[in-house]
């Protein structure tokens, strides 16, 4: 009873900081976040009735649950992005990344209710990334001293990483929500232009989500969610990398990209199927040793906020600390809180 508490005390004190900070940015975030939350209420009959999440060796679920919610989340944005179309010269970019978005939402979508082989699944994927990356401004420079066509190549490879990512990591409630949400609202106010109000109406729409997705929770977000968030997020953070700060870009999602890297490639080293479900993930490891999902979402959103703080340090260029000294601080952090989820589970 005690643990239920100090769960619904934890909502309550993030809904007052989203509001805080609709109230300090911009209504866009209050409105995809009323949006998303009642087209998602709407919408749950149907996700009862046609994308139950049934639990199986990935699952830290025991009995079915609704998935999809992850549709009203990206049609939030998009609506919200397709508004703002207008807004400076990336207009033609910011087109093919919206549409992009809603061909990762559909395949997502048709990945829920009757699931794709991983082959075709990863040739949408990477012919998604190619042709994003294909079709950036030449002066959107992440890696200047490579040749751009190589630079193009390893971001793109990158990114298809990042889309996969963002679906392995959402296996607790809650986890990417505190996952997302720190690192859009960040980037929300340096980001030129359009990119800067979709990704302040991707944190208001995660934010309206948030409520169905609270432990338990009622309702998840589906691969009609998270791949699309993942590609959308992992393309706004390479234009934050071009266009801002490399360094920052490289904090801001370290704990996902840390725990997902990692347990890839212990699974690599095992010669593993990587491919099929597992519980092998630090926070899966975390639930398991016998931490509630509020708490391990909790702790991780702790640390994305601590990683907010060390992004913004290298944005204003400290003359005090130097990059290399800002990335280590940020995986030093990342890894701890990493090394003491799996030893809870050892």
């Amino acid at each position: 009873m005690q643990s239920s508490k100090t769960d619904w005390r934890l909502l309550g004190g993030i809904i007052a900081l989203a509001g805080v900070l609709a109230y300090a940015s911009s209504v866009k975030l209050l409105y995809a976040c009323l949006f998303t939350f009642g087209l998602t209420g709407l919408s749950f009959p149907l996700f009862e009735r046609y994308a139950l999440a049934r639990p199986n060796a990935r699952s830290s679920h025991r009995v079915p649950v609704p998935q999809g919610g992850g549709a009203a989340v990206i049609l939030s944005v998009l609506i919200i992005g397709s508004l703002y179309l207008w807004a400076g010269p990336e207009r033609s970019f910011m087109i093919a990344l919206l549409a992009a978005t809603g061909v990762m939402a559909v395949t997502g979508a048709w990945d829920d209710i009757r699931p794709l082989p991983a082959a075709l699944r990863l040739a949408i994927q990477a012919a998604i990334a190619i042709a994003l990356c294909s079709l950036m401004p030449s002066a959107w420079r992440v890696l200047p001293m490579l040749p751009e066509g190589v630079e193009r190549g390893f971001l793109a490879l990158g990114l298809v990483w990042f889309i996969n990512l963002a679906n392995f990591m959402d296996g607790i409630d809650s986890i990417t929500v505190v996952g997302f949400v720190p690192l859009a609202f960040f980037m929300s106010y340096l980001l030129p232009g359009v990119f800067g109000m979709v990704a302040l109406a991707l944190a208001g729409a995660l934010l309206g989500f948030m409520i169905f997705n609270w432990h338990p929770a009622r309702l998840f977000l589906g691969d009609v969610g998270s791949l699309p968030i993942g590609l959308l997020a992992g393309m706004l953070l390479i234009i934050y990398a071009a266009q801002v700060s490399l360094v920052a870009a490289m904090i801001l999602p370290l704990y996902h990209v840390t725990d997902a890297t990692w347990t890839l490639l212990v699974r690599l080293w095992r010669r593993e199927k990587v491919w099929e479900a597992h519980r092998q993930h630090a926070y899966q490891n975390a639930v398991d040793s016998g931490l509630t999902h509020t708490q391990v979402s909790g702790m991780i959103l702790a640390l994305n906020m601590a990683l907010c703080g060390l992004a913004t340090i290298a944005v204003y260029r400290a003359s005090w600390v130097h990059p290399a000294m800002l990335l280590a601080a940020a995986f030093a952090l990342t890894v701890a809180l990493i090394l003491w989820f799996r030893t809870r589970a050892a």
